[in-house]
């Protein structure tokens, strides 16, 4: 096993060179992302979502450290006013400055080496004046999710998800449960076994309510992991639609959501919104802005506008 893990992160370093190597010959810049119309604006029956991939302070590689740009992570964050936002690969003292800088958002996160705060945390964050936190939750992407810490399926690392259940305040019959999580980056079978995980938690704790999940699944939209979140069919019970996909039904070049080191854009969706048949994608784009070339992640946040279906559509 201490071997594959070996092999496998060589494999990955190797080809991130190489990327880099590319990308520094030819001057490589991320192209612009899709040219959309501007959200829809919000009202009761729209949720403004985001899944943001910020990187976890001290891993901060091409991107600069953490202090010179968790004030452009923070303005991202403002400049699309999400009432769900779920965050990935941050330290207790990133969320911690997020809840400083965005007081008007709940917060529920835990570490992934302990639970507590120890390690990098899938946190979801949600707009105060929108919801009320009924419960929250989380668990690990292994054989024993309830044991913090633990990874199973050749993981490199501990991976985790979070959850809460959230209570409109302006109808408080209506709830709807947030999902965040972060899948393996080298394992192919830990992302495998994750995605039967992640839709038999999801099953267990909605109940067939609404779900909005989002994540970095470190797999391409369309691949075997994207099927195995999405359900391909197999679970009447539970599907789950594609935020990205509804909007932009073909494939376009210009849908990665990460970038390696020199500014080459990998043609790789990563990062998704997904959610339940009882919302509708009315918008969704890629943020690749940047302040002068420097920009806030080696991810780009996703953005989706979803619409609240009425009761006969669901």
């Amino acid at each position: 096993m201490r071997f594959d893990r070996t092999v496998a992160a060589v494999l990955f370093l190797g080809a991130a060179a190489a990327a880099l190597q590319v990308a520094v010959a030819l001057g490589a810049a991320p192209p612009p992302g899709p040219r959309e119309a501007p959200p829809p604006s919000a009202d009761a029956q729209t949720l403004r979502v985001m899944t943001f991939n910020i990187l976890t302070a001290g891993s901060d590689g091409h991107v600069g450290p953490w202090e010179k740009r968790k004030a452009a992570v923070v303005a991202r964050i403002r400049q699309f006013r999400p009432d769900l936002l779920g965050t990935q690969e941050v330290l207790a003292s990133q969320a911690e400055y997020l809840r400083q800088e965005l007081p008007e958002y709940g917060w529920a996160g835990a570490g992934r080496d302990d639970g507590a705060a120890t390690g990098p945390q899938t946190a979801v964050f949600w707009r105060l004046d929108r919801f009320e936190k009924i419960r929250e939750g989380h668990f690990w992407l292994s054989k024993t999710p309830d044991v913090p810490g633990s990874k199973d399926w050749l993981s490199w690392v501990p991976r985790t998800a979070s959850w809460v259940e959230l209570r409109r305040r302006d109808d408080p019959r209506q709830t709807l449960l947030f999902f965040n999580t972060h899948f393996d980056a080298l394992s192919g079978s830990a992302r495998r076994k994750s995605a039967a995980l992640l839709r038999e938690r999801i099953s267990q704790e909605a109940g067939g309510r609404p779900v909005v999940v989002t994540g970095d699944f470190n797999a391409q939209g369309g691949a075997d992991v994207y099927r195995r979140v999405l359900g391909d069919g197999e679970d009447a019970g539970l599907r789950l639609l594609d935020s990205y996909r509804e909007v932009h039904p073909a494939r376009g070049t210009n849908e990665g959501t990460y970038r390696f080191p020199g500014g080459l854009r990998v043609d790789r969706r990563l990062d998704w919104i997904l959610h339940t048949p009882h919302f509708r994608a009315a918008w969704c784009g890629i943020d690749t802005a940047s302040d002068g070339g420097r920009y806030p992640s080696d991810h780009f946040p996703v953005m989706a506008v979803l619409t609240l279906e009425p009761p006969a559509q669901q």
